[in-house]
Formats: C-alpha cells, sequence, structure tokens
C-alpha cells in the first residue's frame, strides 16, 4: 500500500493540478483530537488515499461512493482540520482511479464532537485516579525510540 500511495500522490498532483501538501500529525486546536491525512490540498480540502487489493477496488469502483469503513477517519479529518471537504482517492496501478470529493457531514461532525467530548471525559476522569494513587504525579512517560526493522528475524509479540 504504502508505495502505490507514493505513486497515487503525485498521479493526483498531476491529473488535478494541484499540490498535496504532505504534513505529519495534525490535531484540533486545543490540541486533544488528531488526525494523520495523507496530505492537504490549499486551504479548503485535504486527502485520504487507499490503495486496496485489486477486489476491493473493484468493489469501490462498482459503488462508486465512500466505503463504509472511511467514512469515520474522513469525517474525523474534517473535524480536526476544520477543513470543509476531503478528496477520497482509490488507487490500484492498471484500473481506473477512483476519486470522490466527500462534503463535510453536518450530523456526522455533531456525532463525532459528543463521541469525543464523552471519551476526553471519561479518560480525563480516568487518569485523574492513576495520578492520585501515583501520589499524585503523572505516570512516567517512556521515550519513543525507533528501533531498526530487521527482515531476517520474524516479528514476535511479546
Amino acid at each position: 500500500g504504502n508505495v502505490l500511495e507514493d505513486e497515487a500522490k503525485p498521479w493526483y498532483e498531476l491529473e488535478y493540478g494541484v499540490t498535496i501538501t504532505r504534513v505529519g500529525f495534525c490535531t484540533t486546536d486545543d490540541g486533544r483530537i488528531g488526525c494523520s491525512p495523507d496530505g492537504l490540498i490549499g486551504e479548503d480540502s485535504g486527502i485520504e488515499i487507499k490503495c486496496p487489493e485489486p477486489t476491493a477496488h473493484v468493489k469501490y469502483l462498482l459503488a462508486g461512493d465512500l466505503p463504509k469503513q472511511y467514512r469515520a477517519q474522513v469525517q474525523g479529518c474534517m473535524f480536526v482540520t476544520g477543513r470543509p471537504s476531503w478528496k477520497f482517492v482509490s488507487y490500484r496501478r492498471g484500473f481506473p482511479k477512483l476519486v470522490l470529493t466527500i462534503e463535510r457531514n453536518q450530523e456526522a461532525q455533531d456525532t463525532l464532537q459528543i463521541v469525543l467530548d464523552d471519551f476526553i471525559a471519561s479518560f480525563s476522569e480516568q487518569f485523574a485516579k492513576i495520578v492520585e494513587r501515583n501520589g499524585g504525579l503523572p505516570p512516567k512517560r517512556k521515550p519513543f525510540v525507533a528501533s531498526p526493522v530487521e527482515d531476517d528475524k520474524p516479528d514476535i509479540m511479546p
């Protein structure tokens, strides 16, 4: 998927005459909610690119609509970034591409707001209990250290 996604971005830019700004992790102004879009387009849009297996891609092409499993992700990106629309691309080499413009859905945005407010309240309450049980101190965070990938060793879960 990642190799095809790296191919799909310049294809989209050339095909539609736009620049996709590569970004990392985006957060809401308060920093509590975030997303990792595949890119931002201008001031009003962003992009989510999927490079599924051929059978799934054909299914998406035939349906011609945003697949159900990506609706929350796309609306969530608009929620976080405040953008009014989002591009959804299903890209597969040798097949027609599916390119959709998804508009911000206020009902979905309101639902996300309610669900995320509930989550943050619950998380804050539980975190406060942990701090209290830890003598008033927050738990120590371990720094993230990326480890090199070794292709000759199998992935083993601890």
